[in-house]
């Protein structure tokens, strides 16, 4: 899991909330079978939380909620 990802986003209901970015802070969950990657110590196998976080970003900070 990751938790507090902070990122700026521009979601509300008000015309003030999506004209100026706000501070978000999202938690990401994710559910897989990582025991390939620890019995054969592949990190190929594992999470790359770089790519997490490069998908998480644009999702937040490029669409209005």
């Amino acid at each position: 899991m990751l938790h507090n990802i902070r990122l700026h986003g521009r979601h509300g209901w008000y015309d003030h909330e999506l004209e100026t970015p706000q501070p978000f802070e999202v938690d990401v969950e994710l559910l897989l079978n990582l025991q390939p990657a620890g019995v054969e110590d592949d990190l190929e196998r594992s999470v790359d939380y770089g790519r997490v976080y490069e998908v998480v970003r644009p999702i937040v900070e490029s669409t209005s909620f």
